[in-house]
């Protein structure tokens, strides 16, 4: 067997097979072992195996003991037709800033940071922008990232063509909630067609992981990408994400790297099954009933950034895994489109089912600290969480009561309304 070593606490993806044969599940138990294999997208039939420089002689040396075939997973660069030719990272930062041009009274374009091939990670915030900050601030903010794999190409087209349509369709909503969108997480990766980063790095391995034992959330020895992100996340107040994959067709809900029930369960059960049940080819799955599945049981996934997102910053994400074919016929995204837009908006939405509160500045109370939630009618606990500049805000189950404990035992509680959010003033 060959042994791999790291530079870093990264999980490399430098080279990717597709894993099939009678003894594929059996050998699973195996690769699964070994953290420095990524393992995704599981079915019945097969899995893909991704990892470092000599993965293939390593599985080769396998066959052996197993029977099962595997085959190299090739970039879409092999495809010759133009039909394949999607725009490379500079046409989408083109077009992001037209967009910004169009409809500067919702579009603002701001960079992240740049890739290790100083790409620029470009975020679109959408929001009626001619209220004030403190207006905004009071609205739900919900967060969409697509493209973390370089190779899983469709989120990123159907974020652009959400810009354009939310801000020319649906303005109403945008007076009531704010959007984030970052189209390309991986410009780097998505302009060489491949999973990892520039340097082969899996994005979503990468992420802080409260399941270890050193699970403190710090951006050190990380990929810049997710650290780029990881500043972004703490710089804002999202409640609400969504995080855009490719290879099959499902909604994934966390958690992914336990197997505990979340503790919001009702809800993502809830969110996840709204999100498939209008996608042909989702909700109707054979290999996922309903269209969903919780993550965990799916395949574990270490460093995910769906999971780091709720524990550490209280943004409930799920993920969306839109196409079977991760590099489809770039005619063929519009109708990926249109299939999802419902859906989406239906998300956006549900953004505005919560509870908050403002700590106003004559007040007695901390502007940074934690609040405890339960649910009123058993006490169950929801979980403890971080506020800061007097502000917190949290998307609940409608027509259920909770209640809020803050420092200097103040507490309130109230019932959840479908749509409406709202904010108690401290």
């Amino acid at each position: 067997a060959l042994i791999f070593s790291f530079n870093s606490q990264a999980r490399l993806v430098e080279e990717g097979l597709l894993i099939e044969g009678d003894e594929h599940k059996i050998l699973f138990s195996l690769l699964s072992k070994n953290k420095e294999f990524t393992l995704d997208h599981i079915t019945s039939q097969s899995y893909e195996l991704y990892g470092p420089k000599g993965t293939t002689e390593y599985l080769k040396s396998l066959r052996s003991r197993y029977f099962f075939y595997y085959k190299k997973i090739l970039s879409p660069l092999s495809h010759k037709s133009a039909s394949y030719d999607y725009p490379k990272h500079h046409s989408i930062v083109a077009q992001m800033k037209k967009l910004e041009q169009e409809f500067p009274s919702f579009i603002k374009v701001q960079s992240l940071g740049q890739s290790y091939k100083k790409n620029q990670l470009l975020s679109a915030h959408l929001a009626d922008h001619k209220k004030s900050k403190e207006e905004l601030k009071k609205l739900p903010h919900v967060k969409l990232i697509a493209n973390m794999h370089g190779d899983e190409i469709v989120g990123r087209e159907m974020m652009i063509r959400l810009m354009r349509d939310l801000a020319q369709n649906h303005s109403d909503l945008l007076k009531r909630v704010q959007v984030s969108i970052l189209p390309s997480m991986n410009p780097d990766g998505a302009d060489l067609r491949r999973r990892g980063n520039y340097k082969y790095v899996d994005l979503n391995r990468d992420f802080p992981d409260f399941s270890t034992n050193d699970n403190t959330n710090t951006t050190m020895d990380r990929a810049i990408e997710t650290v780029h992100v990881m500043n972004w996340q703490k710089e804002n107040h999202f409640a609400l994400s969504l995080n855009f994959h490719g290879g099959t067709e499902v909604v994934n809900y966390p958690w992914d790297t336990v197997a505990d029930k979340h503790p919001l369960y009702d809800l993502v059960l809830s969110l996840s099954n709204d999100y498939a049940s209008t996608i042909d080819g989702m909700h109707d799955s054979e290999e996922f009933p309903g269209g969903i599945v919780n993550g965990y049981k799916w395949y574990e996934v270490d460093g995910g950034m769906q999971d780091w997102s709720y524990f550490y910053h209280n943004d409930l994400q799920l993920t969306v895994e839109v196409s079977h074919i991760k590099w489809p016929r770039y005619q063929e995204v519009d109708i990926y489109y249109q299939r999802h837009l419902p859906s989406l908006l239906r998300f956006i939405q549900s953004s505005l089912t919560g509870l908050g509160f403002f700590i106003n500045d004559n007040s007695s109370l901390p502007h940074e600290g934690k609040v405890k939630i339960y649910r009123t009618r058993d006490n169950l606990y929801i979980g403890e969480f971080t506020y800061t500049d007097g502000y917190f805000y949290k998307v609940l189950p409608a027509d259920e009561e909770f209640t809020f404990i803050l420092p200097q035992e103040t507490t309130f509680s109230h019932r959840v309304s479908q749509d409406d959010p709202l904010y108690y003033s401290l």
